[in-house]
C-alpha cells in the first residue's frame, strides 16, 4: 500500500556543501543581489524584505545567512516569532550575538556587552513608573504622599540617567564590534530578523524600537523579513488607525519586494514539497492503472491556468495544493476524481462564494458559472479553459439528471452539434463567441466527458460535485 502524502513537511536542513540545492524559486539570484547591495556599506541601514506568506522569505533569509557565513562574513539570524514570549527582544538579539561570537576572537567583547545591556533589560524605570501611577491615581493616599511622590520622581530621573548611560555604553561596545567585523573584509555586521509580522503586536513594535535606538551604528545592517500588510495590522491593533506607511518609514531605510517570478515555479515547488508525484506514481504501480498519475498532471495544468488568470495569492495556491493532497489521501483504492471539477470548486469557493452553494446544489446553471469564472476574451484563451468549460456542462448532466437545468443543457448540446447556440439562454458568453466548428467540438467533448470520463472513471457516480465539495469543506479556505 502506497504511503500517504504528508500534509505538513519539516523544513529541510541546509547543506553547507550546497546551500542552494533545494532552491526552486530562484532565491539564490535574489540573495546575490542582496549581498551586492550591502557590500561595502558603512552607514547604518535597515532593510525591509517584504513578501506575502509563502513567498519563501524564511527559505531565502536562512540560506542567505548560511551563504554569507561560508564567505567568511558575520551574519546573525533571529526568528522574532520564536522569542516573542520574552518581555524584551534585546535579550534574544544579544543572545544570538553571543552565540555567534562564542569561540571567536571577538568573544571577549561579550562580557562587557552583557554588563552594559543589563540595566536596559531589568526595567527599573518601568517599575518606578508603575509605582508612580499607582500612587498618583490611588483612591486613598498615605499622609506622607508628597514625600513619596518626590522620592518617586527622583528615582525616575536617576533611572533615566542610568538607562541613558547604559544605552550609550552598549552602543559604544556594539560599534567597536561592528568596526572590527567590517575591518576584516569591508563587509558590515548583518542582523537578519525573520517572522516579525507573526509576533505579538507589542513585541514587534518593541523590536523595531530597539533596532532604531540601540543599533543605529556604523557598519551594521538589519534585514527584516516581513509581510507588510500583516505587520501594518499589528501596528494598528496597538495604535489605532494610524498611517502605517509613515510609521514604518521611521524604521526602514529601504524596502525590497520579494515576489515569485513565475507562478509555475511555486506550484512545482509545492508539488515536490508534498511529494505528490511520487505518491501518484506509486498508486499507478500498485493499482495497475495510469489514471491516478494522469490526475496529477491534469490538475496541475488546469489549476496553473485558472489560478494565474485570477491572480491567486501564494497562500491560496498552497491551500489548493493541500486540498488536492488531502483528497488523494482520503479516497479508497482504485477510486478516481475529476481534477477539472476539483479545480473549479476550489476557484469558486475561494473567489465566488456567492455562487458556491448554488453550484453545489445544482441551482445555478453552468453558463452563470462560466461567465464569472472563465476569461471572456477568447482571443487570448487557452485549451485549459475550453476543457474545463466542457467538464462544467457535463457535470450537470451527470450530477443533476432530470431537473430543468439538465433538460436545457441537453437541448443546448443538440443545437451545439449544428454550431447554433446564439439564441439559447444556457449557452455561455464564451460559447456564443466561438466558431461553429468550436461549438460543435464543445458538444462532442461534453458528451465524451459524460459517457466516458465521468461514467467509467469516477467512483462518485452521480454525486461528484457534492462529494468533492464535502472534502474541500473539511479544510478552511480563506
Amino acid at each position: 500500500m502506497a504511503e500517504k502524502m504528508q500534509i505538513k513537511q519539516h523544513e529541510p536542513e541546509i547543506e553547507t556543501s550546497d546551500i542552494w540545492k533545494d532552491d526552486k524559486l530562484e532565491s539564490e539570484k535574489f540573495a546575490g543581489r542582496l549581498t551586492s547591495l550591502v557590500q561595502g556599506q558603512t552607514e547604518p541601514l535597515t532593510i525591509a524584505l517584504n513578501g506575502a506568506w509563502g513567498s519563501g522569505k524564511t527559505f531565502l533569509l536562512k540560506r542567505w545567512r548560511a551563504d554569507l557565513k561560508e564567505q567568511g562574513h558575520t551574519a546573525i539570524y533571529f526568528n522574532a516569532w520564536e522569542d516573542d514570549h520574552l518581555d524584551d527582544p534585546l535579550v534574544a538579539i544579544i543572545g544570538q550575538l553571543w552565540m555567534e561570537l562564542k569561540g571567536s576572537s571577538s568573544e571577549e567583547v561579550w562580557e562587557g556587552m552583557k554588563e552594559a545591556c543589563f540595566p536596559l533589560i531589568k526595567g527599573t524605570a518601568l517599575t518606578t513608573a508603575k509605582n508612580w501611577i499607582q500612587i498618583a491615581t490611588g483612591i486613598s493616599l498615605p499622609d506622607n504622599y508628597e514625600k513619596m511622590l518626590k522620592t518617586a520622581a527622583e528615582a525616575t530621573c536617576d533611572d533615566y540617567l542610568e538607562l541613558t548611560s547604559a544605552r550609550d555604553n552598549l552602543r559604544q561596545r556594539l560599534q567597536k564590534l561592528a568596526d572590527k567585523v567590517y575591518g576584516k573584509g569591508s563587509f558590515p555586521l548583518i542582523f537578519i530578523v525573520d517572522e516579525l509580522d507573526r509576533c505579538r503586536p507589542t513585541f514587534a513594535i518593541s523590536v523595531l524600537e530597539r533596532i532604531k535606538h540601540l543599533f543605529n551604528i556604523q557598519h551594521t545592517i538589519f534585514v527584516l523579513g516581513i509581510d507588510r500588510e500583516q505587520l501594518g495590522k499589528s501596528i494598528q491593533s496597538v495604535y489605532g488607525e494610524i498611517d502605517v506607511d509613515n510609521y514604518l518609514h521611521r524604521f526602514f531605510d529601504l524596502e525590497l519586494g520579494l515576489h515569485v517570478a513565475k507562478q509555475e515555479l511555486f506550484i512545482d515547488a509545492l508539488w515536490e514539497k508534498y511529494q505528490i508525484e511520487g505518491f501518484l506514481s506509486s498508486k499507478k504501480e500498485e493499482e495497475k492503472n495510469p489514471i491516478k498519475e494522469k490526475e496529477g498532471g491534469l490538475f496541475k495544468q488546469m489549476f496553473n491556468a485558472i489560478s494565474k488568470y485570477h491572480h491567486f495569492s501564494l497562500r491560496e495556491i498552497e491551500q489548493s495544493i493541500k486540498v488536492f493532497a488531502m483528497v488523494q489521501n482520503t479516497i479508497s483504492e482504485r477510486h478516481f476524481i475529476w481534477p477539472e471539477m476539483l479545480v473549479l470548486l476550489l476557484v469558486i469557493k475561494l473567489r465566488f462564494r456567492n455562487l458556491y452553494w448554488g453550484f453545489v446544489e445544482g441551482k445555478i446553471p453552468p453558463h452563470v458559472i462560466s461567465d464569472n469564472v472563465f476569461p471572456q476574451d477568447i482571443s487570448i484563451d487557452s485549451n485549459e479553459f475550453f476543457y474545463m468549460e466542457c467538464a462544467l456542462y457535463a457535470s450537470f448532466l451527470n450530477d443533476y439528471p432530470k431537473n430543468e437545468i439538465e433538460k436545457q443543457i441537453r437541448h443546448l448540446i443538440g443545437s451545439a452539434k449544428q454550431g447554433n447556440v446564439q439564441e439559447l439562454t444556457y449557452a455561455s458568453k464564451r460559447l456564443k463567441k466561438n466558431s461553429k466548428e468550436k461549438v460543435s467540438e464543445f458538444s462532442n467533448m461534453v458528451l465524451d466527458f459524460k459517457n466516458r470520463t465521468f461514467s467509467q472513471q469516477s467512483w462518485y457516480d452521480n454525486n461528484t460535485i457534492r462529494n468533492l465539495h464535502n472534502m474541500i469543506d473539511e479544510i478552511s479556505l480563506q
